[in-house]
């Protein structure tokens, strides 16, 4: 009987902690945003910054009253292009800029978006990426990263 006691007491542990997650991994998101916000706008520049998990799903989102409203749509599938790819999107523009043309014409009609902006996190904290559009791509990069700084303090191992 105290066996299966036990086996109770792991089990509804484990429940507890795996509640806990989800909400640790949603503040991280909200902080991540918080923090591009924080610089972009130090920058002076009008952006929307968004963060999904390691499958692509928002978890965070928002856009400065200033920027253009496309850049909402935009910011979400910069991330999601970053964690589909397992690569910063800037890295994905150069290479799309291949001299035939083939390349880019068949990414383009993808649906992924190959502009800087779109930064993968490789952290195993929940967290697969963040983008941010609004700007110049190499200005909606430094946001991401800046952003991402919040992982590097949190223990990922690289942005």
């Amino acid at each position: 009987m105290s066996t299966s006691a036990a086996v109770v007491q792991s089990g509804s542990t484990s429940a507890a902690d795996e509640h806990q997650k989800p909400d640790a991994v949603l503040h991280l998101a909200q902080q991540v945003v918080a923090k591009a916000l924080d610089h972009a706008k130090s920058k002076k520049l009008k952006v929307a910054v968004a963060v999904v998990d390691q499958s692509g799903s928002l978890l965070s989102f928002s856009r400065l009253p200033t920027a253009m409203p496309a850049a909402s749509a935009i910011a979400i599938e910069k991330a999601k292009t970053a964690v589909a790819f397992q690569r910063d999107t800037m890295l994905l523009e150069k290479a799309s800029n291949c001299s035939d043309g083939t390349a880019r014409t068949a990414l383009l009609s993808s649906g992924f978006v190959l502009m800087g902006g779109g930064v993968f996190v490789k952290s195993g904290l929940g967290i697969g990426g963040i983008g941010v559009s609004g700007a110049k791509p190499e200005e909606d990069h430094a946001v991401a990263e800046a952003g991402g700084k919040i992982l590097t303090a949190a223990g990922a191992s690289k942005l």
